[in-house]
C-alpha cells in the first residue's frame, strides 16, 4: 500500500443509497510509479482529471437532441 492514496465520491441525491465513494491507491490501484502519483497528488488539475475519468466510469449520464413530441415524453418518463 503506497502513501499516494485519493477519496473520490458522487451523490446524486436520488436516494439514500445514490452515492458512490471510493479510496484508490495512485500505484496500487492505479498502476502508477510513486514519482508519477505524487505528481497527480500534488496538481489540482492532474488530479480532476483521474477524478473526470473516475466518474465517467462510475456513473450513467448522457444527453440527446429531442426532435419530437414522443422523444420529450420518453424522455421526461426516464426518472421514474
Amino acid at each position: 500500500m503506497s502513501k499516494y492514496k485519493v477519496g473520490f465520491y458522487v451523490n446524486s441525491r436520488a436516494n439514500v443509497y445514490s452515492t458512490n465513494a471510493e479510496a484508490i491507491d495512485l500505484v496500487d490501484d492505479y498502476g502508477y510509479t510513486e514519482k508519477e502519483a505524487e505528481a497527480i497528488i500534488n496538481d489540482e488539475e492532474k488530479l480532476k482529471k483521474e477524478f473526470d475519468d473516475w466518474l465517467w466510469d462510475n456513473i450513467e449520464a448522457g444527453f440527446q437532441v429531442l426532435k419530437t413530441e414522443e422523444e420529450v415524453e420518453d424522455w421526461k418518463g426516464m426518472d421514474k
